[in-house]
Parts: structure tokens; C-alpha cells; sequence
């Protein structure tokens, strides 16, 4: 069986433009990781390095994602944004480089920001989580997502989420 076919909205063409770009950008991404992995954390550049890794990551990220409705974003430990794909601004309003350095508490529904703090700690120690949450887009309406987070990925200090806007069910009248 193609594997294509297991992936929600895969089609031909994305997959053959996947093919086409993705071992760039994997080259790329592999290629920050080298120099990162070559530096000492005493080293100067070595925090420019690590985010190096990550903005390659997600570039990588990007071009895999496309066809799939997910929105991938990258917080560092202090629940700040470091990186996030084109399409973070038809989910949240914030293009990619505004979302930068806007923490997740900035972004989280009043309803949801009491217990960003307990779900943060519990997701660091787990490795891991998924859930539903409620964000507040750029223009203040809220956006109910569904996330699936992992810790440490793709370096340690960095957590991915891929988030998934929840859409309303249409109710019969």
C-alpha cells in the first residue's frame, strides 16, 4: 500500500512537491545541527546555533505540513515563541515573525491562563501532551485548537506543538 494514502490531505501533487524541496531543506537542517553540534555552550555563537537548528527545523516542517491544516510552532523553557510556519497567520492573525517572543500566556484564553502554569509543568516533566485549548488571536477572538506537544524537540530547551484549529460542528435546526 503507498503510504500517501495514510496521510489526511495528501495528494500527488503535494507529495511530489515534498520531494522536491523537503531533501534541501533536510540538508539544511542537518547542516545547523552539524555546526551546532561542533560548538561548546561556552561558545559565543552557540545560542545563535541552537536557533539556527530550530528556524531549519521548521522550514523543514513547513514544506511536510502544507497540505495537512496544522500550524507547528516552537517555544523555548520560558513558554516564548522562537518559530512557526507561514501558516500561524490564517490560525492566530500574527505572521510567523511577529508571533517571535510573544509568550504562550500572552496567547492563551482568560479561561485557559490559570492553568497554564500546572499543564506547562506537567507537559516538561511527561515528555509530552495533547489536549484541546482555547488561544486569542491577533484581533482577540478566541481559537479553539486541538495541540499535540512534545518536549525537547528539536533540540532540548525547544518544544514543538502542532496545533489543529477545532472546527464547530454543524448542528441540524
Amino acid at each position: 500500500m503507498d503510504r500517501r494514502t495514510e496521510v489526511p490531505g495528501s495528494s500527488e501533487a503535494h507529495y511530489a512537491s515534498v520531494t522536491k524541496r523537503a531533501p534541501n531543506l533536510l540538508d539544511a537542517w542537518r547542516e545547523a545541527e552539524r555546526r551546532y553540534d561542533e560548538l561548546d555552550p561556552a561558545d559565543d555563537g552557540y545560542q545563535a546555533a541552537r536557533l539556527d537548528v530550530v528556524r531549519a527545523w521548521i522550514a523543514y516542517q513547513e514544506v511536510v505540513t502544507e497540505d495537512h491544516g496544522q500550524v507547528v510552532v516552537v517555544t523555548d523553557d520560558a513558554r516564548r515563541y522562537v518559530a512557526a510556519t507561514d501558516n500561524v497567520e490564517k490560525l492566530l492573525g500574527y505572521s510567523a515573525a511577529d508571533l517571535i517572543g510573544i509568550s504562550v500566556d500572552d496567547l492563551a484564553a482568560p479561561e485557559s491562563s490559570l492553568s497554564v502554569d500546572a499543564a506547562w509543568a506537567g507537559f516538561i516533566d511527561a515528555g509530552r501532551d495533547c489536549d484541546t485549548f482555547t488561544l486569542l488571536a491577533r484581533d482577540g477572538s478566541r481559537v479553539p485548537v486541538t495541540y499535540e506537544a512534545r518536549a525537547d524537540t528539536p533540540l532540548p530547551g525547544f518544544h514543538v506543538s502542532r496545533l489543529r484549529l477545532i472546527r464547530e460542528p454543524v448542528r441540524a435546526a
